[in-house]
């Protein structure tokens, strides 16, 4: 059975995914594409703190729709790569700095849970973003991504 830390991931790429299908059909009002930037942006500085290194993004990058789309599959990518450690190396301690400058200490397990759960988060201001811009938002319920058989 997959753990829910994957499954977490799996539905937010499903959400992702159904997300730049409608922003690719009609393009995005920069609200939009400014927290859909975010999410992904910020996915990646997590993941930079993961490896010690330094973030190319900021956690709220100015991106073009396609900018998002590479970054995105390379957050996946990585986070893939994580998913597929024994579980144990979840609980590897990461020490790193925040964007506000003060110093935290979390283990990987945490750091992809908070991740996984901000996507989810912001996922619903888009939404919000998307009915005040007029459109119809996208649906990237959990509900719906198991009713698609994923």
């Amino acid at each position: 059975m997959t753990d829910l830390l994957e499954q977490l991931f799996n539905h937010s790429w499903w959400a992702h995914e159904q997300l730049t299908a409608e922003l690719r059909r009609v393009p995005p009002d920069g609200e939009t594409l400014r927290l859909f930037a975010h999410v992904v942006g910020t996915e990646h500085v997590w993941l930079s703190r993961i490896d010690g290194v330094k973030a190319r993004v900021a956690v709220w990058p100015a991106l073009t729709l396609d900018e998002i789309i590479a970054l995105e599959t390379e957050n996946r990518a990585r986070i893939r790569e994580l998913l597929r450690r024994p579980d144990d190396s979840r609980q590897q301690r990461v020490h790193y700095r925040n964007s506000a400058g003060n110093e935290f200490d979390n283990t990987v397990g945490e750091i992809l849970t908070h991740v996984a759960m901000h996507g989810h988060y912001h996922r619903g201001q888009l939404a919000r973003t998307m009915r005040a811009a007029g459109r119809e938002p996208v649906y990237t319920d959990y509900i719906g991504y198991v009713r698609n058989g994923r």
